[in-house]
């Protein structure tokens, strides 16, 4: 599938979800407002096969709607994955469905693509706004990176970010085939390219996300092979990157493994043995551990859901390694659900 284009697009934004009737009116309406004063611009959204209304509602916007089907594999990566492919820009500003973009953002990035030809890729300030099950805002976060005064070169990005084009060229784009950290897997192969990434102090978005700190949150990222970091190593270990993959996602992931592995094999050796000293020892200083990160989060909740969350996490890493398969990204399948075309091109296969 290749994007032919009638005129020149100097910016695609693509935008992608999956039951997002709730969010997606204000996601695209920031959107067009943003893009509005940029020529050459076109939108598109890659719907990852909603059963709700989020599609009819997309559809009432100027943007071009594609959907996943129901049978393929639906990851975030895939919805970034299809809008690249049909998309034509310089410059590619992914968004996820529930994030409103600032106004100013995209000339902004743009600017400073134009101005740092090392720059791959570019962020900014982003914002969270943290959901109940309901819906009801609970709690904000402002500035989630911690982003200071100036440009910083960063290792990778969140959902939200803008993209040289010629650097996803040179260094592949997402892989749709990836589950967990697809942003980071992606980034890995960018710099590798010799480009850089940059956040920058320069308001880019708000973003609408379940709260994470619940144990529900980890269920739900788990069953979604969201925490499959084994897997994605694999990708890496391909691709060449797996050393620094390790370096910059998994090292606590190792760390925490040895940790427990020490502990089991010392409650092992006190139950064939008696010899209790080293267990008791590491059992001591596990519960000095967690009444020190109780007292500093003021929580013995956030304590236990650390430790679920951890346990989670590396039960996830060791399955996903061992059984999930590797595909290469060129197989994942292009012809997706075009619900309507708009804009400056077509697509043709």
């Amino acid at each position: 599938m290749t994007p032919v284009h009638e005129q020149r697009v100097t910016l695609s934004v693509i935008v992608i979800g999956r039951n997002e009737s709730a969010r997606i009116d204000q996601c695209l309406r920031a959107v067009l407002a943003a893009v509005r004063d940029i020529s050459g611009t076109e939108i598109i959204y890659v719907d990852s096969a909603s059963t709700d209304d989020t599609v009819v509602k997309a559809s009432r916007y100027p943007v071009t709607i594609l959907q996943l089907r129901p049978w393929w594999q639906i990851t975030s990566a895939a919805g970034r994955y299809i809008g690249y492919r049909n998309a034509g820009g310089d410059y590619l500003l992914f968004v996820d469905g529930d994030t409103v973009v600032y106004k100013r953002w995209p000339a902004a990035a743009i600017r400073f693509l134009e101005e740092h030809p090392d720059a791959g890729g570019v962020a900014g300030i982003l914002h969270e706004m943290f959901l109940d099950a309901a819906g009801g805002k609970v709690a904000f976060k402002k500035n989630r990176y911690g982003q200071k005064p100036h440009t910083a070169p960063v290792t990778t990005f969140g959902g939200t970010a803008m993209y040289r084009r010629t650097a996803m060229e040179k260094a592949g784009s997402f892989n749709p085939w990836v589950r967990a950290t697809p942003e980071l897997e992606a980034a890995l192969r960018i710099r590798r390219q010799g480009y850089r990434l940059y956040r920058i102090f320069a308001q880019m978005a708000i973003t609408y996300a379940p709260q994470r700190e619940s144990v529900r949150e980890v269920l739900r990222r788990a069953n979604s092979n969201l925490y499959a970091v084994g897997n994605t190593y694999r990708y890496c270990l391909r691709e060449g990157t797996g050393r620094r993959y390790v370096r910059e996602r998994m090292d606590f992931i190792i760390l925490f493994a040895a940790i427990a592995g020490v502990y089991a094999a010392s409650a092992a050796v006190f139950l064939v043995t008696g010899t209790g000293l080293p267990f008791l020892i590491l059992t001591a200083l596990a519960l000095a551990a967690g009444c020190v990160y109780g007292i500093r989060r003021k929580s013995l909740y956030q304590v236990l859901l650390s430790l679920i969350k951890r346990s989670v996490i590396l039960y996830s890493t060791v399955i996903s390694y061992a059984t999930l398969p590797v595909y290469d990204p060129e197989t994942y399948p292009l012809d997706a659900v075009v619900i309507k075309r708009q804009g400056k091109g077509r697509t043709v296969n």
